[in-house]
């Protein structure tokens, strides 16, 4: 199809094309960056879950000295 100034357009589309492959690598630099963002958000919840787990099934010590002498002093 002719256009009357005698453009065909086929620049315009190889632009076009350019400008899409220059988007489509974009998007998979920000795949690869987000899929490392994921990586380290679960390795923290994982390591979170952990000291959970562990601070639960550690015995508490108390750090007051004071029941202890509260006992002495009733015995």
């Amino acid at each position: 199809m002719a256009v009357p100034n005698g453009n065909t357009g086929i620049p315009d589309l190889a632009q076009a094309f350019k400008d899409l492959e220059r988007g489509e690598q974009t998007a998979d630099a920000m795949e690869k960056h987000l899929s490392a963002v994921e990586r380290k958000i679960n390795q923290l919840l994982a390591k979170a879950e952990q000291d959970e787990q562990s601070l639960k099934t550690k015995p508490v010590q108390s750090t007051d000295s004071s029941s202890s002498t509260e006992e002495k002093d009733t015995a």
